[in-house]
Order: structure tokens, then C-alpha cells, then sequence
């Protein structure tokens, strides 16, 4: 470990959260390894999707609990995805993200 990495702070892990699937669903990829090595660093137990589709297919195939979504995703939209996990996955904790200003610029 460098000195740096030493004076940095540590990320204490949320008691229970290694119990929890958490879905990344986030077209770009730089998105997706930094919110998947901040949840891992947690505790959780992370699967990562770049398209709407893909998460779908990860909803189906894996117990997730909670849901990390960007609104811009191509094809089906944030907004469609949203509407589709809910359905698929209503006991699911869900989180909207955006790199935009606004819901409505999104």
C-alpha cells in the first residue's frame, strides 16, 4: 500500500448488505465499474447490465433486491425500464440516475 493509499479514507461496509443483489444498469461502461467497485466495497453483491434488455434478462436469471438505473439507456429507454422493473420486480428497491439536469432533459 503507497502512502497515498493509506491516507485515504476507508468505506465501512453496510451491516446486511452482503445479503443484497444489486443491479448496475448503466450504458456506459466507466458508469457501470465505478458504482459496481463502490457497491462491492459495501458489502453488495453486484451484477452490472448495459442495456435495458440485458437487465431484464439479469431480473429473470438472478434474486436482485435493488436496482441502480440511468434514465438514458439506448434502445428501451430509462423511463420503459423503470415501468418493466417495477412489474418484474415490485418488491425491488429501484434508484434513478441521470447525468442531466433534469428528469425531463434526460
Amino acid at each position: 500500500m503507497t502512502t497515498a493509499e493509506a491516507a485515504l479514507p476507508t468505506i465501512p461496509q453496510i451491516e446486511g448488505a452482503n445479503f443484497l443483489n444489486l443491479l448496475i444498469v448503466d450504458d456506459e461502461r466507466a458508469i457501470r465499474d465505478a458504482c459496481r467497485e463502490v457497491a462491492q466495497s459495501l458489502g453488495f453483491n453486484t451484477f452490472t447490465a448495459d442495456s435495458a434488455e440485458h437487465a431484464y434478462r439479469l431480473l429473470e436469471s438472478q434474486g436482485i433486491d435493488a436496482v441502480l438505473l440511468d434514465l438514458r439507456l439506448p434502445g428501451a429507454g430509462g423511463l420503459e425500464a423503470l415501468n418493466q422493473i417495477k412489474s418484474r420486480r415490485p418488491d425491488a428497491i429501484i434508484v434513478v440516475v441521470t447525468g442531466y439536469g433534469t428528469v425531463q432533459s434526460a
